[in-house]
């Protein structure tokens, strides 16, 4: 019994809460580099994104958005996160 009053509970406590839209982008490249020295290096590249939109019960709007970046030659890697956003939209702006 007090498993199935728990599922209740948590089913009634999360309907409140409004959906969000979510959209995901990416690329991929994968490749040779050549140099004037003679050196040949392997070169991959993936960017991801990420944006996400919704609006609460209380009539506020939200967006948030960011990106993923993650370059590797040879040995030599970096991964970055592209400056991400939050924004608020109601009666008082954005």
């Amino acid at each position: 019994m007090k498993k199935i009053l728990l599922a209740t509970t948590a089913l009634v406590a999360t309907t409140g809460f409004a959906a969000a839209e979510m959209s995901w982008s990416g690329s991929a490249n994968l490749g040779m580099k050549y140099s004037n020295s003679g050196t040949t290096t392997l070169h991959e590249e993936i960017d991801l994104g990420m944006a996400a939109t919704g609006e609460t019960d209380g009539g506020i709007g939200w967006k948030v958005e960011m990106g993923l970046d993650s370059n590797v030659t040879d040995a030599s890697a970096t991964e970055t996160v592209d400056g991400g956003s939050v924004s608020l939209t109601g009666d008082f702006g954005t």
